[in-house]
């Protein structure tokens, strides 16, 4: 059974793109997603890199956190609350 991150309280006014990355980047993406890596996640326009723009509900970053393959096994998945807060922030837009 693979673990899950602990959840962080939210409310939608508060999920910027510095509240994902305090909450989930630095603890759950930067093994692999840190400043210089391919897939840097360090800058807000290296994140929204993987937003549908057009159609948000396709977006590269949703479908990784809804089928789990990211973060990738052994590390601990993101928990559901958070990977709600960060499906409403693309949702509306990935205010930064």
């Amino acid at each position: 059974v693979r673990s899950v991150a602990p959840e962080v309280p939210w409310k939608a006014e508060e999920v910027t793109y510095g509240w994902i990355r305090e909450h989930v980047i630095e603890r759950q993406c930067f093994p692999c997603h840190a400043k210089g890596t391919p897939n840097d996640y360090s800058t807000y326009e290296g994140f929204t890199g993987k937003i549908n723009w057009q159609a948000p509900e396709k977006s590269g970053l949703i479908g990784m956190l809804s089928t789990s393959s990211m973060p990738p096994y052994p590390f601990p998945m993101v928990a559901p609350g958070v990977r709600k807060a960060i499906e409403d922030w693309v949702r509306r837009g990935a205010p930064p």
